[in-house]
């Protein structure tokens, strides 16, 4: 059992289930936070009666969030599906921890030490995980829509499946190969599409480049810009309309590294 609601006085009235959860129906409900590994209890609390109405996912959340502010050691913590979301945790060490199908929309986890953690199938849409440590992370699967993952470290992350749209990954290190919403692997993308668009124009890839729009970006220096002489997506041809889209957010993520062009040799 990931863990558990208790009740103080097991004798007054049966016990009920709540998704599989034993507690008292008077009783203020106790939720302990085990260890994924051996079940270890690493934090226990008692939660008020407003949280009687709220499913076992609030209620390990809201655990989860006392146990943070009193320092709790949550490493290898088993927070499978728990409600995070909006959430500040920034600096959190959660590392190995189970925090698979945990709903962490919105929630601060800024610099904190996620290595080995499993976040399978979490929603992490528009969390804000700036300068966190995710090497060897499991992210597979996993909603990152909107998410800021700028500096963050993603050394043996895996990325597969999950929906990084709209992302922000500028600066992070070591952004693992995944395979993109229409089954492309990200690094094919980077080796066959990248070039198809910046030469779509009849410009060259060098002449792109050259223009300094990898720099900074607006419209008048994006390389979709300066590739096809237009000022919005909208104004691609229309067979190239949605590739142009994609391309604009993944560099607005900052996942699309400028290209590497060859010096020109220099004439007698």
């Amino acid at each position: 059992m990931r863990y558990e609601i208790l009740s103080p006085y097991p004798d007054a009235l049966p016990n009920t289930r709540l998704g599989g959860i034993a507690r008292g129906r008077d009783s203020v409900a106790k939720v302990e936070i085990k260890n994924r590994w051996n079940g270890a209890v690493l934090f226990s609390c008692d939660l008020s009666a407003e949280y009687d109405s709220e499913s076992g996912a609030v209620r390990l959340g809201a655990a989860v969030k006392l146990a943070f502010k009193s320092g709790a050691n949550l490493r290898g913590a088993d927070l499978s599906g728990a409600d995070l979301s909006g959430a500040d945790l920034s600096g959190a060490d959660l590392r190995g921890a189970d925090l698979s199908d945990a709903y962490l929309s919105g929630a601060d986890l800024s610099g904190a030490y996620l290595s080995g953690a499993d976040l399978r199938g979490a929603d992490l849409s528009d969390a804000y995980l700036s300068g966190a440590n995710l090497r060897g992370a499991d992210l597979s699967g996993a909603d990152l829509r909107g998410a800021n993952l700028s500096d963050a470290n993603l050394r043996g992350a895996n990325l597969s499946d999950a929906n990084l749209r709209d992302a922000n990954l500028r600066g992070a290190k070591d952004v693992p190969d995944f395979t993109m919403q229409d089954g492309m692997l990200f690094s094919e993308y980077l080796r066959v599409v990248v070039p198809a668009l910046l030469t779509a124009g009849g410009k060259t890839v060098e002449e792109v480049v050259a223009s300094g729009a990898w720099d900074c970006h607006s419209w008048d220096n994006c390389p979709m810009h300066v590739a096809l002489n237009i000022r919005d997506s909208s104004e691609a041809p229309p067979l190239l309309r949605a590739r142009v889209h994609e391309f604009v957010k993944l560099f607005d993520g900052g996942l699309i590294p400028k290209p590497e062009v060859a010096p020109k040799s220099e004439t007698a």
